[in-house]
């Protein structure tokens, strides 16, 4: 059976080949809309196919649900083949290239023929692009350049995705006869930012063969890399490699802590206990020849002194110290989460109502949402103006008075414009519950420039967070030039907090940033950045910075609850006011 992901793929693909035909914005739009849908629903394709006209489905139309049909029906829809048939998949790669983008690469493909990353490479290489216009020094520098990042990005996958692959690998592998327990390791239990491979550890009653065995039933020959007596190592579905390891019961928690790592926290531990007299290593801590600890990681920790340091601190930063002074942080769970901070509607680019995402944030448990969609300027995400505005305000309290239990913020995601003034005049801002302001323009600025802009909007009383500081994409965008430690100190001037943005490919404030900014007294504001209801389900990203962050539930304001919250939102702009003797 085809699935929805996949189609979702395809869709997103036909958006891209529409793109680089020039195609109407409006088309492309819909296809990436219905592929943002149908990637965060759990229905079976073929269940939505049934539905009559789609009706059913919510954003997915008749149109869309016949190209459904025929893809299950063939494998894939006709506009989507004709388009591959006049743009090679290679193109698409192209396109990939960081600061590239669908126009220049059109122009590679129709002026020189390109049709892959490598014939590019080449091509500047041989001079083929200096008399192409538009293609100067500085551009065909800025591709080199994107080339290189896309090489290094297309080695590692987001952790999201790698999430996705360890569940089914454990699932699969708890499911084999004989496995008694299994989990995940390495950086991808630390909670890293991006995986280039997952290591899964396991225990069982039976020979490692056999059960590796069983488990590579399926897969593809190619994909297996090798099979051995202790690891099992294999490439999952054309994705990632994994490496299965068998490990002895009374050796799991030594193991399980080696092969977490950081390699730097590993190497700072077994430091740490030959001044003691021991040894770590994967099998255990021993005094001479005697075995002391090892069955658990709690036992390993205990037997060097120290409190067990949970797997998102183990960077050497610190944390071996706190541990042996039993001084590390309580830190922040999902469980203390009470809101997200960062929403949109369908009032600007997200494609659901206020009323849908209130519904699904209380489901969730959630004592409050915000909903922050895009200002004016950003035009392509259909930003509001003030009278779309004052219309999502006034429905805001329709919905309010509608679902009780949960209290629903007025915000938005206020662009910051090049002279670092707000998107809104003041009288405007004042009438929102929380403001996000965000940098969206000017990425190529000096970082005096881009820091000067961000520090000025900060000093307005109504700015509640700054969002995505960096504007990192993982594996897309590198961050913008920006002086973080300087805004994390106007930032506790002024109280305003920074958000970590917990969509999988922003992740953005980085997890040391988050530090600095609990040691400069800065409070961290969690926000999805949602674009569908069911991105909501991302906070856990965050919260896994927050936690790399040695952040605790007092230094995040989604812990408030929803009157801590207006209280919290009001000491701002109070505070602001006041210094500036009365005047917004």
């Amino acid at each position: 059976m085809r699935g929805t992901r996949e189609f979702a793929l395809y869709l997103e693909e036909t958006a891209d080949l529409l793109s680089l035909k020039d195609g109407n914005f409006f088309r492309i739009r819909a296809y990436r809309d219905a592929a943002n849908t149908l990637m965060h629903t759990e229905e079976e394709l073929s269940r939505i196919a049934e539905g009559e006209d789609g009706r059913h489905f919510e954003g997915i139309g008749a149109g869309m649900i016949s190209k459904i049909r025929e893809y299950l029906s063939t494998g894939d829809f006709r506009e989507h083949s004709e388009l591959l048939e006049k743009v090679p998949r290679g193109v698409l790669e192209i396109m990939r290239i960081p600061k590239l983008g669908p126009k220049k690469t059109r122009v590679l493909f129709e002026k020189l023929g390109i049709t892959s990353v490598e014939e590019l490479r080449k091509s500047i290489e041989s001079g083929r692009l200096d008399s192409l216009a538009g293609f100067g020094d500085k551009t065909v520098s800025n591709i080199l350049e994107g080339i290189k990042q896309l090489e290094i990005y297309s080695a590692r996958i987001l952790i999201s995705e790698a999430d996705e692959i360890a569940s089914a690998v454990l699932e699969r592998l708890r499911g084999i006869r004989g496995v008694k327990k299994a989990q995940a390791a390495g950086s991808l239990r630390r909670r890293k930012e991006t995986e280039g491979d997952i290591d899964i550890l396991y225990t069982g009653k039976r020979p490692a063969r056999e059960i590796h065995e069983d488990f590579i039933k399926g897969l593809k020959k190619k994909e297996v890399i090798s099979l051995g007596e202790k690891k099992a190592s294999f490439i999952w579905e054309g994705s990632c490699q994994v490496d299965l390891r068998y490990i002895e019961e009374d050796e799991w928690g030594a193991a399980l802590q080696y092969f977490t790592g950081s390699k730097e926290h590993n190497v700072a531990l077994r430091k740490h206990a030959v001044r003691k007299g021991l040894k770590v290593s994967e099998y255990g801590v021993f005094r001479g020849g005697r075995k002391i600890a090892g069955k658990t990681e709690e036992e390993v920790y205990n037997s060097l002194g120290m409190q067990y340091i949970h797997p998102e601190l183990r960077e050497n930063m610190g944390e071996l110290a706190a541990a042996a002074a039993e001084e590390l942080p309580e830190l922040v769970a999902p469980g203390d989460i009470k809101g997200d901070t960062h929403v949109h509607s369908l009032y600007s680019d997200g494609t659901d109502s206020i009323e849908e995402i209130a519904r699904a944030a209380k489901d969730i448990g959630y004592e409050w949402i915000a909903i922050c969609d895009h200002s004016v300027s950003l035009v392509i995400a259909n930003g509001l103006d003030e009278k779309r505005l004052m219309e999502k305000k006034k429905e805001i309290e329709r919905v309010r008075a509608n679902i009780r239990g949960i209290d629903i913020l007025c915000g938005q995601e206020v662009d910051i414009r090049k002279d670092g003034t707000l998107d809104y005049p003041d009288d405007v801002l004042e009438k929102l519950d929380f403001v996000i302001a965000a940098v969206h323009t000017g990425f190529t600025d000096p970082e005096d420039i881009i820091t000067g802009r961000i520090i000025k909007a900060m000093s307005s009383p109504y700015v509640t967070a700054v969002a995505h500081l960096t504007g990192r994409l993982i594996n897309e965008r590198e961050p913008y030039a920006v002086d973080v430690p300087r805004i994390i100190d106007e930032a506790a001037r002024t109280g305003t907090a920074l958000e970590i943005n917990a969509n999988p490919q922003r992740l953005d404030l980085y997890y040391y940033y988050a530090k600095l900014a609990r040691e400069k007294g800065v409070r961290l504001a969690i926000g999805t950045d949602s674009h569908h209801r069911g991105d909501l389900g991302a906070m856990k990203y965050g919260v896994s910075v927050a936690r790399r962050g040695w952040l605790e539930k007092k230094d995040v304001i989604n812990t408030m609850g929803a009157g801590a919250l207006r209280k919290f939102l009001a000491k701002k702009r109070a505070g602001l006011k006041e210094k500036a003797g009365g005047r917004a």
